[in-house]
This record gives structure tokens, C-alpha cells and sequence, in this order.
């Protein structure tokens, strides 16, 4: 044999594989760990980053189903900056992390938490040996995060028709409470006038002027496993009615959002559902957008133009490039599935939850209709709020923005929450009352 043939073969060997390797679909490449900061993911690349996203970004991307992205959109990557989580919850969950625990609820096979008092329930959810458990786990992380005591934002709410059409339906005051479990700095753990409740979410209409003082609210109480309360001022009629626990599923002020999306992602009532842990991944998500986008709502026709592009035909509206950049962030995604005895009748068949590890916020929600196909898709796009007195930060849910796409009723809403503040920034507002905004006696102070 020539000593040259096998060098030579070597060499024919190493550009055959490279030719194969570049004819591979783009598809098969895998889920990037890291992706360059000024990375541009746009329709001409964007099954390279596909494992980066949600099935709902997927799926606008490919246009398969009603709803896609606007042909322009782009998804600037920026370096992954780490909000943290505040001190005092840190210090909570070294104080009381140990003594939480996960329990089994009657034979149906649900779960409820034990012993919980504040901080983080399960450090370290992957860590636990049963592996039916560490979606509970992640699921009481969720629910339990770092929030502030008080949340104030007026938001407003766009609906998008199937032909594109954008309008205005509703402008609304926004205050979320938190009320036990709290690792809020100058507050207890626990408010001495908190009536049983863990939290409260107020959301009382502004405008239109037909529906000014429309309002409603959600008590969660103390045990997770109660069913909520929900009330609703009727103006009117100048007094509030109790709801029954089915208009959970029902559609907020008109919008693609229910009740049960207004968590941003843990349903209520966890131990009805099998809750289980999916995997983890590197998801891209805007974190830090710009706090100018949250100075206006835009018209009574569209969004603010610098920084989304407006809706159109079969198109949902999106962050421009003026929003900020998005970045990759470590995530847990788990399932919930509700319990056979109570499926019939429940909103969704099945919901994916994305939720952030370093905050544990939700960053976004896929969710299926009973015979497994999706069904709607939520993204949100978040604020970097920082805590009061402290250098310690949030993500938040009424100072935020994002979307609910529904790809079966063909429609879609936006809403954007502007002019936010939190704990005793919102004292001067009033919005820390908790006897107005976290009672049901406080509907009856409207329009006093």
C-alpha cells in the first residue's frame, strides 16, 4: 500500500461527514446552553433556537396553527442578567425550608403542602427521591415566591379580532396583596388583618365609562386546598355578589385570560391535579424590558408603535427591538393534569407552566384543551421592580405586559401594566389598604 492512502482516505472520510453534518435539517441541532449576546432570532434562523422556546413561540413561528408572529419579528439576545431573589426570603427559607413538607390529600392522589411559614418551601425540589413529588415541589416554589406585599399598576387591555383589528376594551386599577407567608421587608411575616387569607387580587374597571366601577376580586385563603372566593361589584345594582367556583373558567373583563391564567401560572385548588416535573431547560424570555414601554398603553386602536409592532390578519403584535433584549434563562417546566374524579368540566385538559429558577415566576403557559391539542399560549414580559429601601428586586404581575393567544376561537389579548409600584411606594395611592383592597367589604366602598 502507497503511504499516502490512508492519510488520503482519512481526509475523504472527514469531508464526507462534514458534507452530511451540513446537510442535516436545521431541527436536529441541539437546544443551545448559551447563546451569544447580539444573536438576532428572526424568522430566517429561528429553528436553530427552537429548544430555547416555549411549544406556543414554536408554533407562532411555524404559522401552523391561526395566530403567528409578525414576519419582522426579532428576538435580540442580550447576556443573562441574574435579578436574585430578596434577602429577607432568602434568610426565610434557611429559616423555615427544612421544616416544609409535601402531604397526601385524601385517595385521589392529590397533594397538599404542611408546615409552610415563609422563605422558599423546597430549596431544592430536584433534589427529592420520589420523583412524583418534585413537581409539587416546584409548583409550591411557584406559588409561594418572592412577592411583594402590595402591587399596584393601572393596566390595560387590548382584544385582537381574527382579522387583526386591535381595540381598547378596558383600562383597570390592578392591586395584588399578599397577606401571610410574607417575607416583605417592615412587615410581619403575617398581617394581623389578614382574615384567613393568603392573597388577594383586586381588579376594578376605570374605563370605559359603561363599565367604570365594574370590579371584582379573588381571596385565596391561608390552606391552598379551599376553594377561592370570588366577588364582583355590580354598580348597578351598588353591591357585590359572591360567584360560584365554575367562573374560575370563565373569560376576565371579556379578555382571552380566566380567573385560573391570573396567577400567571399555578392554578388554584393544586391538590385536584397531577402536577409533574418535565424537564428543565435554557428558555428565552424578556425579563428586563424597558421601562419606558411601560409609560404609555398606546391608542384605542393599537399598542405604542416604538415599542410593539401592532397586530395584524392571522398576526399577534410583538416586542420591538426598543423593548430590550431577551435573554436565556434557567427554567423548571412542569404539568398539571387534573385528577380523573375531577377533570369534567374543568377550563384545560392540560397546562405547561415554565417557571423561572432564579425567581421562581412564571415566565409562560401553554395550555391544551381536553383532547390534548393547544389551546392558548401565554407570554409575558416583565419589569424589573426594585423593593423599596433595599437593593433587592421583583418580577411582578400587575407591573408587567404579555399576551394570551387563543388558536381554537381564533382571537387574542394584550395587556400592558403601566405607572407600577410596590410596598410603601404605593402608600400615598392608598393601594396598601387592605380593608378596601382585601376584603370583600371593601367592594362596598366603591365610588364612596
Amino acid at each position: 500500500m502507497n503511504r499516502h492512502e490512508a492519510p488520503v482516505g482519512w481526509l475523504r472520510g472527514c469531508l464526507v461527514a462534514a458534507v452530511l453534518f451540513l446537510l442535516l435539517p436545521i431541527e436536529n441541532v441541539p437546544a443551545a446552553d448559551t447563546i451569544p449576546p447580539g444573536t438576532v432570532v428572526n424568522f430566517s434562523n429561528w429553528q436553530q433556537y427552537k429548544d430555547n422556546m416555549t411549544v406556543g413561540m414554536v408554533t407562532l413561528f411555524q404559522g401552523d396553527h391561526f395566530w403567528s408572529f409578525p414576519k419582522n419579528a426579532e428576538i435580540v439576545v442580550g447576556p443573562t442578567v441574574p435579578i436574585g431573589r430578596p434577602k429577607l426570603y432568602i434568610e426565610n427559607t434557611e429559616k423555615y425550608g427544612s421544616q416544609t413538607r409535601i402531604v397526601s390529600v385524601g385517595s385521589d392522589g392529590g397533594y397538599t403542602v404542611a408546615n409552610y411559614t415563609a422563605g422558599a418551601p423546597f430549596p431544592d425540589p430536584l433534589s427529592e427521591k420520589n420523583p412524583d413529588l418534585i413537581g409539587q415541589e416546584i409548583h409550591y416554589d411557584a406559588y409561594y415566591r418572592p412577592q411583594a406585599r402590595t402591587e399596584y399598576a393601572p393596566n390595560c387591555t387590548t382584544a385582537v379580532d381574527r382579522y387583526g383589528n386591535m381595540t381598547r376594551t378596558s383600562d383597570t386599577n390592578v392591586v395584588f396583596t399578599q397577606m401571610t407567608h410574607l417575607s416583605s421587608p417592615t412587615y410581619p411575616v403575617e398581617l394581623p388583618d389578614n382574615g384567613g387569607y393568603y392573597r388577594a387580587a383586586y381588579i376594578e374597571q376605570t374605563a370605559p365609562e359603561q363599565g367604570k366601577y365594574t370590579a371584582t376580586l379573588l381571596l385565596s385563603p391561608n390552606d391552598p386546598t379551599r376553594i377561592d372566593e370570588l366577588y364582583t361589584y355590580v354598580p348597578s345594582l351598588r353591591r357585590s355578589l359572591r360567584l360560584s367556583e365554575a367562573a374560575r373558567c370563565a373569560p376576565l373583563f371579556g379578555t382571552d385570560f380566566t380567573w385560573e391564567d391570573l396567577d400567571g401560572g399555578p392554578p388554584g385548588l393544586p391538590q385536584l391535579f397531577k402536577i409533574t416535573y418535565v424537564k428543565s431547560m435554557k428558555l428565552l424570555a424578556l425579563v428586563h424590558q424597558n421601562p419606558k414601554a411601560y409609560g404609555s398603553c398606546g391608542t384605542s386602536t393599537g399598542l405604542p408603535p416604538e415599542f410593539y409592532y401592532n397586530a395584524g390578519k392571522q398576526i399577534l403584535s410583538f416586542p420591538t427591538r426598543a423593548s430590550g433584549n431577551w435573554e436565556l434563562r434557567d427554567v423548571f417546566v412542569i404539568d398539571y393534569k387534573r385528577l380523573p374524579a375531577y377533570s369534567t368540566g374543568y377550563c384545560y385538559g392540560r397546562r405547561t407552566v415554565y417557571i423561572d429558577k432564579d425567581t421562581l415566576f412564571p415566565l409562560a403557559v401553554d395550555l391544551y384543551d381536553a383532547g390534548g391539542k393547544l389551546y392558548k399560549m401565554i407570554l409575558l414580559f416583565n419589569l424589573v421592580v426594585g423593593i423599596p429601601n433595599t437593593q433587592d428586586h421583583l418580577l411582578t404581575l400587575a407591573p408587567a405586559a404579555g399576551y394570551a393567544a387563543n388558536f381554537q376561537d381564533e382571537h387574542a389579548s394584550t395587556y400592558i401594566g403601566t405607572v407600577p409600584c410596590i410596598d410603601h411606594d404605593c402608600d400615598a395611592g392608598g393601594w396598601t389598604n387592605v380593608s378596601r383592597y382585601g376584603t370583600a367589604d371593601g367592594l362596598m366602598k366603591i365610588a364612596q
